[in-house]
């Protein structure tokens, strides 16, 4: 199902990011056949249907799973020699990847993150903390020494990582006490916390998968953002991918930080547009 997906989100696009190499391209989603890829030279030299290059499905597929297995694919690694350019733009647009050109060669490889950048509290008990700590409740740096009992102190462990995302804490879990402020006098709470959500790069890189999703029903969805966690986020303590635990239940984490600021619907489907 997973490769299945990241192809209908590469179907909703309709402006493609080319490799450095090449110019940007113009992308045209033809339902059951494929993807028409118009380039500028193309339209300069005079018309999309002259000089368009249908990419069919069955030829980018198969790279979409390269892509998860190798996390890296050069362009003469591509079956279809004669296209690969193409398909390697195309898949430069899935938003876990990026596109590069080294030393004349030209590759697409998959966006490095780490269970760090994944929440391990759900929003409810990460605001709940920050909250504590804005009342002398608890300080961010003495969890440790401060709780006793081990539940509890495991809890707020995993909410203080959470406010790290959200920039309320630094890497050495030291107050952002401007953001904090700004925190506490914003008018609007939801909207601060969406754009909050929203510098995390893995929390990021999900909404924006989220939109091109919308056919896949809410239990869908989950499965398809956790068998890609497993696909793409390595453990913070090693170099070994996530493990299917992790990547169940910090992924419905995720879908609880985003559902509860709104940014998407019971669905999931993204709801949220930017002011």
């Amino acid at each position: 199902m997973l490769e299945g997906a990241l192809l209908d989100f590469l179907k909703i696009l309709y402006q493609i990011k080319a490799i450095p190499s090449d110019p940007t391209s113009l992308i045209r989603n033809e339902e059951s056949v494929g993807l028409y890829v118009q380039t500028n030279v193309s339209r300069e030299k005079g018309g999309a249907k002259e000089t368009s290059q249908l990419i069919k499905y069955d030829s980018v597929r198969p790279e979409i799973s390269k892509l998860l297995d190798r996390k890296i694919v050069h362009k003469e690694e591509i079956d279809d020699e004669e296209k690969a350019s193409y398909i390697l733009s195309i898949l430069t647009n899935l938003p876990f990847a990026r596109g590069s050109t080294e030393h004349g060669q030209d590759s697409v490889q998959n966006i490095k993150y780490k269970t760090d950048q994944l929440p391990e509290m759900n929003l409810s008990g990460t605001i709940q903390f920050l909250d504590e700590i804005i009342s002398g409740t608890y300080h961010p740096k003495k969890i440790s020494s401060t709780i006793q009992e081990e539940g509890m102190r495991r809890t707020k462990l995993r909410a203080r990582q959470g406010l790290r995302l959200l920039g309320f804490l630094d890497d050495q879990f030291e107050k952002n006490d401007s953001l904090i402020n700004e925190y506490q006098t914003t008018i609007n709470k939801t909207d601060f916390l969406q754009r909050r959500i929203l510098t995390s790069p893995y929390l990021s890189m999900i909404y924006t998968l989220l939109k091109g999703l919308n056919t896949y029903s809410k239990n869908e969805k989950i499965n398809i953002l956790k068998s890609l966690g497993m696909k793409i986020v390595q453990n913070s303590r090693g170099d070994n991918l996530m493990l299917e635990s992790v990547a169940d239940y910090r992924t419905r984490n995720i879908v609880s930080w985003l559902k509860g600021v709104k940014l998407v619907d019971e669905e999931l489907n993204p709801v949220w547009q930017k002011k």
